[in-house]
């Protein structure tokens, strides 16, 4: 699909990145602000003001397909207005678009990475360690790890509430208000996207400090001291073990079996 590697894998992140863009600018309201601006020169500044996030995005969009267009071909901007054009209708029906689409473009994002030098679908899998070399070991070593998080992050709750902080209730709050659906999706598809993104590219680009500060401050939305502190413990534990078994397999299951296991806890404690 064009000049260069990664021309899919281009597609498929740009077209969430920019989907993303879209959901978090509300370019559907944007439009009406600026369709309003011609339609009512009475209160045309007032409109055109509102109407700034919809421009931006349009900058936005003819930036990444003028650099799709160069880089992998005219095909490859079909398709992702093609693709761009079916999520953000999707991302129409669903306020919580955003919390799901992220870990896709993560994923995306670390792939072509890789991909955009010209690396064939089974090599890019390997730079990000997406592969297993003994899937049982891989599958112990990934229980084993959630267990150890499990225990970290219950150690740091109690070390931290010793001097006082105890927000986790804040997490708590969140999770609960969580439709089924985007719980199921947080337990499976986002601890995959994560570490792909996390492990799989920044650790190995960046080393452990950097990329556990980075997972971190992925969770600041949360509003909670402990959640920040315990992802970072967490994103430690699972970069030593994608170095241990040189794969992100065992982070993969690890995340997922600790989401799980926080999130049904959460639930049925409630």
């Amino acid at each position: 699909m064009g000049k260069t590697g990664g021309g899919l894998a281009a597609v498929l992140f740009f077209a969430l990145l920019l989907s993303l863009a879209a959901s978090y600018l509300q370019i559907n309201k944007g439009f009406s602000y600026f369709r309003a601006t011609f339609e009512y020169p009475e209160g045309a500044a007032a409109y055109s003001e509102k109407a700034v996030p919809f421009l931006v995005f349009i900058i936005l969009q003819v930036a990444v397909l003028f650099y799709l267009g160069t880089r992998h071909g005219l095909v490859s901007i079909v398709f992702c207005d093609l693709l761009l054009f079916v999520l953000y209708f999707v991302s129409l029906y669903t306020p919580y678009y955003p919390t799901m689409a992220l870990p896709a473009v993560f994923a995306a994002g670390a792939a072509y990475y890789y991909a955009r030098d010209g690396l064939g679908f089974e090599k890019t899998l390997e730079k990000l360690g997406f592969f297993s070399s003994n899937i049982f070991v891989d599958t112990v070593f990934g229980f084993a790890g959630a267990v150890a998080a499990i225990l970290i992050v219950a150690v740091l709750a109690f070390a931290l509430g010793m001097i006082g902080i105890t927000d986790d209730s804040l997490v708590r709050t969140h999770v609960l208000d969580l439709p089924v659906f985007v719980a199921l999706w947080a337990m499976t598809f986002s601890p995959i996207g994560e570490e792909i993104f996390f492990r799989g590219l920044l650790f190995r680009k960046f080393g452990l400090l950097a990329s556990s500060a980075l997972f971190a401050a992925a969770h600041v939305t949360y509003g909670s001291v402990m959640e920040l502190v315990g992802a970072f413990a967490i994103a430690a534990l699972f970069c030593y073990m994608t170095a241990r078994r040189k794969s992100i397999i065992p982070a993969i299951i690890a995340h997922m079996v600790f989401n799980c296991f926080s999130i049904l806890s959460m639930l049925l404690s409630s």
